[in-house]
């Protein structure tokens, strides 16, 4: 166990980050506060790496993201697994045997995948900051007494930009939608505060961008700027959720949010679009059939 005071950390294992055992304390991520809003204290509680360890599961998805990351900032060290996939003991043993010594396995599809996706990134990180960035460096920071943790995939010397790498199989103009349904806007709260207590001159001044890159050729990507509108409202977020963990952290107490019992309501969207089906759609009959 590590007890890192606030500051910036270059060289924190992703392994000690993930597992939060960066402090003395247990410490809020973004990760976290997302599901103690969404879900509910005692769901953060059992997802928590500090009050309940569990295995991670294996997911390719994820695995290639990490590999694609570990290529572009730097990272743990892939390993090209010569396979197709993963349906012999071979290749799962020296996948599992990977995993266990902080590496990234890839199979071998996967391993050109991720160096073409890395070379084309770094050219647009590179157009895009001409200072020089720190990668993958841990934050520790306070809200009120609350200590919290972030870790930029990059932030500028000045610490006045900040980039985020979103690997995604989606469509890259789903970027917007993407980035509200995965709670990025709290992950961008989380690093805009990371920012400013390493840098208080800077306050308002930051910008911060997420690049999304399509993980199938050709590669497409989108570059999104985090608004101050969206930033207001993520701010708000980020506070409920630091105050609810002191709470729950100062009482020992993780209660389960249960929803109220409600009616359906029929998304606006879904109503406008049968209404003017009806209208311009021939076939479309709504009259009681006799």
């Amino acid at each position: 166990m590590m007890d890192l005071k606030p500051g910036i950390y270059p060289f924190i294992p992703i392994e000690q980050y993930v597992d939060d055992t960066v402090c003395e304390v247990p410490t809020l991520s973004s990760s976290m506060a997302s599901t103690m809003l969404e879900r509910s204290p005692a769901h953060a509680w059992h997802a928590h790496p500090r009050f309940n360890r569990k295995e991670r599961d294996f997911s390719r998805a994820a695995n290639f993201g990490t590999a694609v990351h570990s290529l572009v900032f730097g990272g743990e060290s892939l390993v090209r697994i010569d396979a197709d996939g993963y349906t012999t003991k071979a290749a799962r043993e020296a996948r599992d045997y990977a995993l266990t010594h902080g590496q990234v396995p890839v199979l071998n599809e996967e391993f050109e995948r991720a160096v073409a996706i890395a070379d084309h990134t770094k050219g647009l990180l590179k157009d895009l900051c001409t200072e020089t960035m720190d990668y993958e460096n841990t934050i520790i920071f306070t809200v009120g007494k609350t200590l919290c943790r972030s870790r930029p995939d990059a932030i500028s010397d000045s610490r006045r930009l900040i980039v985020d790498l979103k690997i995604t199989g989606t469509n890259s103009r789903e970027a917007n939608r993407q980035f509200f349904s995965q709670g990025y806007d709290l992950q961008a709260a989380f690093l805009e505060r990371a920012a400013d207590s390493l840098d208080p001159a800077g306050v308002g001044k930051r910008e911060i961008v997420y690049l999304f890159v399509e993980d199938e050729p050709p590669y497409a990507h989108c570059f999104l700027q985090v608004s101050e509108g969206t930033l207001s409202i993520a701010r708000k977020k980020m506070n409920a959720a630091v105050n609810m963990w002191a709470k729950c952290l100062k009482d020992n107490q993780w209660p389960i949010i249960q929803p109220a019992n409600t009616f359906t309501q029929r998304p606006s969207y879904e109503e406008t679009a049968w209404l003017v089906r009806e209208e311009t759609d021939q076939m479309i009959n709504v009259e009681a059939p006799k």
